[in-house]
């Protein structure tokens, strides 16, 4: 059986990505007992204890969610595990360990079957490939296991993130003097949503939130383009103003301010900053 828990974590670790791998009954997931082989104990010490989500990986973005702060995985030493989350919600399973980068999760769930004109009810284990980072003592799990997407970025101590999921200080906006500053190409590279906010390459940025591209452009002459869509722009007091090109009464507003290395746009129609961008000049 040990043999076969083995191999089975293996090629989970191999599907990085895949919705995991079933195993039925009182198979792999259900004998999972924690840290095991040649380097259980030094494992032990690693894996054993309460870590709480930093941040998730998706699609080469780096991304924040306010409430992400509130979820934990508690891993045991007899093998038992729990993904939780402070305002409800929970899975429970099993790990095991063999080394570093051959770490299963196993989510346990219940399923049915029928038989002898009878229905059973079978526990049901869904592998999931982790990995500890111990240069960063981070522990990373595929986002499977609590039915989402991408790779779950836990840490050993809470980091709160408020500060990526906001605007940027006033404090660090400065007025913009002359407006040839902002003529040429922005790339994006921070999104905030609401209480979520991504981070990376322009154009997975533009993919993520429908974008038909990650790039903001100011020609001289008060023309230019966000995000693929024609907008007109203009300097007003230090700081800058443009406007979707569209019907009248229906542009969409947005203002630019600058930050010591990047430009920050936010909406101006209404006060709304749920949505905030912020670009980099392209090199």
């Amino acid at each position: 059986m040990g043999l076969a828990c083995a191999a089975l974590c293996a090629l989970t670790l191999a599907l990085v990505g895949c919705a995991g791998t079933r195993v039925q009954g009182d198979k792999a997931g259900a004998t999972a007992n924690g840290a095991a082989g040649e380097h259980a104990q030094e494992l032990e010490k690693a894996l054993v204890k309460h870590w709480n989500l930093s941040r998730t990986e998706q699609d080469g973005l780096t991304i924040w969610n306010e409430d992400d702060v509130m979820l934990s995985l508690f891993l045991k030493e007899d093998g038992s595990a729990t993904i939780s989350q402070a305002n409800g919600g929970a899975v429970f399973g099993r790990w095991e360990a063999f080394d570093y980068d051959d770490i299963t999760f196993y989510k346990e769930e219940y399923g049915s079957s029928r038989s002898g004109g009878k229905r059973h009810t079978t526990k049901v284990y869904t592998a999931y490939p982790a990995t500890y980072k111990p240069d960063t003592n981070e522990l990373l799990l595929d986002a499977g296991a609590w039915d989402t997407e991408g790779t779950l970025c836990f840490s050993d101590g809470i980091k709160f993130m408020s500060e990526r999921v906001s605007v940027p200080s006033s404090n660090d906006i400065t007025d913009i003097k002359d407006a040839s500053t902002l003529v040429g190409d922005w790339e994006l590279f921070w999104v905030m949503d609401g209480d979520t906010v991504a981070e990376g390459q322009a154009n997975k940025l533009a993919t993520w939130k429908g974008y038909r591209n990650g790039t903001l452009t100011l020609a001289e002459g008060g023309k230019g383009t966000f995000l693929g869509n024609e907008v007109e722009w203009w300097m007003d007091e230090g700081f800058a103003t443009m406007a979707v090109v569209g019907e009248p009464g229906k542009r969409e507003s947005f203002d630019i301010e600058q930050l010591p290395n990047s430009i920050v746009v936010t909406s101006a129609d209404d006060g709304n900053t749920d949505i905030c961008y912020q670009f980099a000049k392209s090199k």
